[in-house]
């Protein structure tokens, strides 16, 4: 109905009001959110916010999930972030300069490779020792 329709955003009000007419309030929260995964495939995030309450949202357990993989994907992705920071300041005050493309196939990295070279490094004598990390 959404994609069918020159004025989506009607639409959506039209939905949010059936949505908020509904007696059970667990159905309420799933067809709510539900509905604002799907409107976010046409309209802005802040559109849909004001249309379907929130609050309503994050009482569905398909809401939830989603919430909290956001967060855990956050989390791992800033870990990510930060162990390849430590690890390209640790080689280069080892190292001076480290070659452009392990620099790029650091940045590739998984958190355990991250861990794993952070090990590893502390026993390198030589820029070599850390190329021949990566053919291993």
């Amino acid at each position: 109905m959404l994609s069918q329709t020159d004025d989506p955003v009607s639409i959506l009000e039209e939905i949010g009001q059936k949505i908020d007419n509904l007696d059970n309030p667990r159905q309420q929260s799933n067809i709510a959110a539900s509905t604002a995964i799907l409107a976010g495939l046409l309209l802005e995030e802040e559109v849909i916010q004001t249309i379907l309450r929130s609050e309503i949202m994050r009482e569905s357990v398909i809401y939830q999930r989603i919430e909290s993989e956001g967060i855990r994907k956050g989390k791992a992705e800033g870990k990510q972030e930060e162990g390849v920071s430590l690890i390209l300041r640790q080689l280069k005050r080892r190292f001076s300069t480290i070659p452009a493309e392990i620099e790029d196939k650091i940045n590739k990295l998984s958190i355990e490779k991250i861990e794993d070279l952070g090990e590893a490094l502390l026993d390198f004598q030589s820029e070599q020792d850390l190329i021949n990390w990566f053919e291993n």
